[in-house]
C-alpha cells in the first residue's frame, strides 16, 4: 500500500480509532491502522500533515479543549503518536516545524502525544529540538497550548528559558 489515496484513508481510519487490535497476549489494546501506517515509514508524514489539517483542524474549531478534541477524534493520540515516532529519527525537525504552524487545542493534542513518545525524561535525554519547541511553546501568550507545554517542560525537570 504506497498509493496515496490509500494511505490517507489509512490516516483517516487511524483518526477514527476503529480498528482495534489486542497487543500480544496481554489485555492491552492498540490501533490497528496506527501500527500499519506507521510501517509505511517516511512516505506518510505528509499524509498525516494534511490529514490534521483537513480533519483535525476543522473539529478544532466545534470543541473547547483539546479533551473534546479528542472526544472527537478518538484515534488522534495514535495518529500523532505515529506521526512522531516515524519522524524522530530522521525527520524530527521538520515535524517540530509542522507542530508550530499548529494552534490551540490541535497543538495540545500534539503535545501530549510527545510526550507518549518520549515519556518523561531528563533534558538530556528528551531530543534537543523538542525542547526548543516546547519552550517556544511555553513562551507563548498564555493559552491551552502554551498551558500544556509548560505543564511537560515542569514534568522532564526542564526549566522555561525566558527571552
Amino acid at each position: 500500500m504506497t498509493d496515496m489515496k490509500q494511505m490517507t484513508y489509512l490516516a483517516e481510519e487511524t483518526l477514527e480509532g476503529q480498528r482495534v487490535i489486542r497487543l500480544g497476549d496481554s489485555c492491552l489494546v492498540g490501533n490497528g491502522a496506527a501500527e500499519e501506517l506507521k510501517s509505511l515509514g517516511c512516505v506518510v508524514l505528509p499524509v498525516i500533515q494534511q490529514v490534521i489539517i483537513s480533519r483535525v483542524i476543522p473539529a478544532s474549531m466545534l470543541v473547547a479543549d483539546h479533551h473534546e478534541l479528542m472526544c472527537r477524534c478518538p484515534g488522534l493520540s495514535s495518529l500523532w503518536t505515529t506521526y512522531l515516532r516515524v519522524a524522530r529519527s530522521t525527520h524530527l525537525q521538520e515535524a517540530m516545524a509542522f507542530l508550530m504552524t499548529l494552534e490551540g487545542s490541535v497543538l495540545a493534542s500534539a503535545i501530549l502525544a510527545c510526550m507518549s513518545v518520549w515519556g518523561k525524561f531528563t533534558s538530556c535525554k528528551l531530543p534537543p529540538n523538542v525542547v526548543a519547541f516546547l519552550q517556544e511553546v511555553a513562551r507563548r501568550p498564555s493559552d491551552l497550548a502554551a498551558e500544556v507545554a509548560k505543564h511537560c517542560l515542569s514534568l522532564n525537570e526542564i526549566k522555561l528559558i525566558e527571552d
